[in-house]
């Protein structure tokens, strides 16, 4: 899946659409896209053309299309375009990854072969239990992201491994807590939904029915799903940031309001960042814990966050460690 950046660059790519003098749309854009917002939205071509022409060419000023759509947030038909080029880009990016096959036959399936050294199969690998329904017990995700990489996965490395229906594979995944706090392109066929996989934009009438996203600037009212959440890391003995920016927004959108009371054993990948950013990312971990848990604890020792590992390689350098943790 794209990062902030190659997701701006794709988006930008998208709005480079002018009018001819005689009228028509041109550019090497995304026409259909901008057509079927523009027929959603119900909004003139002129007006379509100067939000794409606002998306373009702000996008390079900001660190990533979040910040950019929360800067011109009064602006609801800009923010609706760049809400839906994102999700058709996610959804391209969804079609070209290594979890995308054709459904040809009803055993069609990934081919696991070609991620065998992704996080996700090295995760998989530590999962020791017989019965398919306890396969996932000890665990709860948090995916920031839009796209359904991990929902896909699961379910096919599920009846992969345990040789077990749809029906059964939809089951176990449906306990497992797995939370979207921004939303998703939108539910996978396999547990219930409509879009699918890596879809195209023509599978749908309307751009804006797959809107159903927000960007991680925008409050998030769900009170249920915020306790349901905050709960799930309450419980937890260990958490494992993977590919987590630790933007000071969505560390406050992890955190209950009274902080985390009990210590945890906390790792993460740091891939790239510089040191004092690490330290600001431990810094930020250690205000999520309640004062009277944070006696005792230093910063970073209590942390184990790493700039030098990327998410396969911290199950890798932790492959004996976090099971037993």
């Amino acid at each position: 899946m794209p990062l902030g950046s190659d997701l701006a660059n794709s988006i930008r790519q998208k709005m480079s659409i002018e009018v001819n003098s005689i009228g028509q749309l041109q550019g090497s854009g995304d026409i259909s896209l901008f057509l079927a917002m523009q027929h959603d939205a119900g909004a003139s071509g002129s007006d379509m053309i100067a939000a794409a022409r606002r998306l373009a060419g702000g996008l390079p000023l900001r660190k990533s299309i979040d910040d950019f759509l929360d800067l011109h947030q009064n602006n609801s038909l800009l923010v609706g375009l760049g809400k839906a080029a994102i999700v058709k880009t996610i959804l391209e990016y969804e079609k070209q990854s290594s979890l995308s096959f054709v459904a040809n036959h009803v055993d069609a399936t990934i081919d696991f072969s070609a991620i065998s050294n992704s996080w996700l199969m090295k995760l998989m690998r530590m999962i020791g239990q017989r019965d398919p329904i306890k396969a996932f017990e000890n665990l709860a995700f948090i995916s920031f992201n839009y796209d359904r990489t991990l929902e896909r996965f699961l379910f096919h490395a599920l009846r992969a491994l345990y040789e077990v229906s749809n029906e059964t594979a939809a089951k176990v995944l449906k306990a497992v807590p797995i939370f979207h706090p921004y939303g998703t392109v939108g539910t996978l066929p396999e547990m219930g939904g409509q879009i699918a996989f890596g879809a195209t934009l023509r599978d749908h009438l309307h751009v804006g029915k797959v809107t159903t996203i927000r960007t991680y600037t925008e409050e998030i009212t769900e009170r249920a799903t915020l306790g349901a959440m905050h709960g799930a890391l309450a419980d937890a003995d260990i958490w494992v940031f993977l590919g987590f920016g630790f933007h000071e927004q969505n560390i406050e959108l992890l955190t209950p309001t009274s902080g985390f009371s009990l210590r945890k054993k906390v790792y993460g990948t740091a891939f790239g960042m510089s040191k004092p950013d690490v330290e600001t990312a431990d810094g930020l971990i250690y205000e999520m814990f309640s004062e009277n848990a944070r006696r005792g604890m230093s910063v970073p020792n209590s942390f184990s966050i790493r700039n030098d590992l990327n998410c396969t390689k911290l199950f890798d350098e932790y492959a004996a460690t976090l099971p037993r943790a």
